[in-house]
């Protein structure tokens, strides 16, 4: 079981690496090149782009404040603050899927010492109610501009998959909230009788029914959710004027909740390859070429590792800082 592990965690670089290098092989260097060199002479496209970034950071980490207080975690915003972008530098420079969101969960643990399973489900409402409200959007601008994906073989894949990424999270948004099915299903009843993760279950479970009761709490975390796409989407747009990318706000609004939607499941470290991948292919749609959707992915890769090296400082400089973290692979693939 080990080595196979090791074999996997050793195969998705390597693959990331591999579609990295068919990706560039595509892309002529004298092209390259240029888009390159007007890139730098456009710098405070750069600096605009990461500065949006972090408004967009700072969105999700408010949002998880606000779960966390939903749940009965009485944290000041300072601390989530820190322990969010901690989060975020563990996820950039870490190995593991989600490591990030471990030392999250841990973090509030260590801080409040009670509650382990309502402390790992606000990590995990936090991922889903932002990774819900990419996949909203990304269906209503795929409906809106459906000859854009349905007529082009580039899109018509992402087109329908994302479809069934939206009939999916209804379905299960309607199985979840429409009765409490540990009071009404014997089989779920019998499960958290019988066994330990029956048990665990039914508590993170009771955790997202406060949301079923309190709608204006998801709401207002769907909100903030909004206000993280829209940041981060201008951030796009700043990094592809820096690159000369040409097309309108409104083409990055089409694609760039789409392609974050897929850059979320972790087939390469850091959707490596993927994302590069996904910006060449969506954006020939409206005729930029690779040697300019390449660069723009690697410049919204860039923008977040400031902010993740950003994290590593405030870890290092904070005070109490934990002597040992749960950063072991094997646990944080588990817990993904």
């Amino acid at each position: 079981m080990t080595a196979r592990r090791h074999l996997h965690k050793a195969m998705r670089p390597l693959l990331g690496l591999l579609i990295l290098y068919i990706v560039f092989r595509r892309i002529p260097v004298d092209e390259l090149a240029s888009v390159l060199l007007h890139s730098l002479h456009a710098w405070p496209w750069w600096i605009s782009g990461i500065a949006v970034t972090f408004l967009g950071l700072l969105a999700g980490a408010l949002r998880w404040h606000r779960i966390l207080r939903d749940q009965g975690f009485t944290l000041p915003f300072s601390e989530s603050f820190r322990y969010f972008f901690v989060g975020q530098f563990f996820n950039s420079f870490f190995p593991g899927a989600c490591g990030g969101d471990v030392v999250r969960a841990y973090s509030v643990i260590r801080s409040k010492g009670t509650n382990k399973t309502g402390a790992v489900m606000t990590v995990l409402m936090d991922r889903a109610i932002g990774l819900l409200v990419f996949v909203i959007l990304g269906c209503i601008m795929i409906a809106f501009r459906y000859r854009l994906f349905v007529y082009s073989r580039g899109t018509r894949l992402t087109a329908y998959l994302m479809g069934a990424f939206l009939l999916a999270t209804s379905a299960g948004l309607i199985v979840l909230f429409r009765r409490n099915l540990f009071e009404h299903w014997p089989l779920f009843k019998k499960f958290e009788e019988t066994t330990r993760a029956g048990a665990l279950l039914r508590k993170a479970y009771d955790v997202l029914l406060v949301y079923r009761s309190r709608p204006r709490l998801l709401v207002s975390a769907i909100g903030l959710s909004f206000v993280n796409l829209a940041a981060l989407t201008s951030a796009c747009f700043f990094f592809g004027h820096s690159l000369g990318i040409g097309i309108s706000w409104f083409d990055y609004f089409t694609f760039f909740p789409i392609i974050t939607v897929f850059t979320a499941v972790p087939i390469t470290p850091g959707a490596l390859g993927i994302r590069e991948a996904l910006f060449a292919g969506m954006l020939h749609t409206v005729d930029v070429s690779s040697s300019q959707a390449v660069p723009l992915s690697l410049l919204m890769y860039a923008g977040g590792l400031v902010w993740s090296l950003f994290g590593g400082l405030i870890f290092l400089l904070q005070p109490n800082r934990p002597h040992a973290l749960p950063i072991d692979t094997a646990a944080t693939d588990r817990y993904c």
